[in-house]
């Protein structure tokens, strides 16, 4: 993977408000917004719809009151340098070319 500044971007966004889990055959990338920042969400869905090359899926969680942005493929643990499941706990941070 190319090291770009979009790219530097969505492995920040990623590790500050998103979350990498596994489906049955791939994996998710799902991002949290608050509904209030309109632009802000439409920024990040571009970026993420630019990178991977594919529609990203919008919803609203009205329990939790959150936007995701969610995005799935094969082996985003490998793309965004990080493991799936908790960043904490798995003490996750950027990797070191940003």
């Amino acid at each position: 993977m190319r090291k770009t500044a979009i790219y530097a971007e969505l492995v920040g966004i990623a590790l500050g408000d998103g979350n990498l889990g596994n489906y049955p055959r791939c994996q998710y990338l799902r991002i949290y917004f608050n509904p209030k920042q309109k632009q802000y969400i439409k920024y990040v869905k571009i970026l993420l719809e630019r990178f991977f090359n594919k529609k990203s899926y919008e919803r609203f969680r009205k329990d939790t009151g959150v936007v995701i942005l969610e995005i799935s493929k094969k082996h985003l643990d490998a793309v965004l340098g990080y493991p799936v499941g908790d960043k904490i706990k798995n003490q996750s941070t950027m990797p070191a070319w940003i």
